[in-house]
């Protein structure tokens, strides 16, 4: 006789039963009741359940703890010229342990332009640059976007630019006249980012002295009494805005446009 397993001599008893209750009781019937009888006699052992091994629980690794990235920059070097605040004017740092760059006191700067109502109503300023001076062989001055310095930490950078906007052109505007149009880094050697503003001045006239306008101080005269009194706003259209080549103000005044500051 074959040799079943436990769940193939159940599926079998279980067949058979079915099949002796089904049919009328006779001498097939007789003979089947007795193999089936039979066949309970013969129950296999029942194989114990095998339970699944469990694998041991692994302790999850322990990543080495990381010491939070020193962004610290190393002083190279600080000016003996200071800022109003008492700050170096220039400092000269190491990032990263290769990297040189400079530092401007106070950080960042201001950058804006004046608007009015005129073919030519972009203004900027005409002024001494004397980084220049060396590299050309002669006092240079140039047309740029009017700036001035982040020097005080607790003024805005807005707050800022009104200060130099009546400072430099002699305008006194209101904060809504005042548009922030957006920041940008000025140079990859230097942190200085400038945030970059549109001044409104359309239908406004002059009410003070710029300050290249006033008598020459006493700490001018020191320098050179000709220093700032050549300093003037020059008045530009589009075209030759673009023509002037100075991308602060070129930044300014697309982003103007591209923001719909102006219609």
């Amino acid at each position: 006789m074959e040799t079943l397993t436990y769940e193939q001599w159940c599926d079998k008893v279980k067949k058979l039963n079915d099949y002796i209750n089904s049919i009328p009781w006779d001498a097939k019937a007789e003979r089947l009741q007795s193999e089936y009888d039979y066949l309970l006699t013969q129950e296999p052992k029942q194989e114990p359940k095998q339970e699944p091994k469990q694998e041991p629980k692994q302790e999850p690794k322990q990543e080495p703890k990381q010491e939070p990235e020193n962004f610290d920059a190393e002083i190279q070097y600080q000016s003996k010229g200071t800022t109003p605040a008492g700050d170096p004017f220039m400092t000269v740092k190491k990032a990263r342990g290769y990297y040189e760059y400079a530092e401007r006191g106070g950080v960042d700067s201001v950058a804006f332009v004046l608007l009015k109502n005129d073919i030519d109503c972009w203004g900027l300023i005409n002024e001494s640059k004397p980084p220049r001076d060396e590299i050309e062989k002669e006092r240079v001055m140039m047309t740029t976007a009017f700036g001035g310095s982040c020097d005080d930490k607790s003024l805005t950078p807005h707050q800022i630019c009104k200060i130099e906007v009546e400072e430099e052109s002699g305008y006194e505007v209101s904060d809504e006249r005042i548009h922030f149009v957006g920041e940008t880094l000025v140079s990859s050697q230097m942190s200085q980012m400038c945030h970059l503003f549109l001044v409104d001045v359309r239908g406004l006239t002059k009410t003070k002295k710029a300050e290249y306008e006033n008598s020459v101080s006493e700490i001018q005269a020191k320098k050179d009494e000709n220093e700032f009194s050549k300093n003037s706003v020059v008045w530009m259209d589009e075209e030759d805005l673009i023509e002037n080549m100075d991308w602060k103000s070129i930044t300014i005044m697309t982003l103007a446009f591209a923001q719909r500051i102006i219609c």
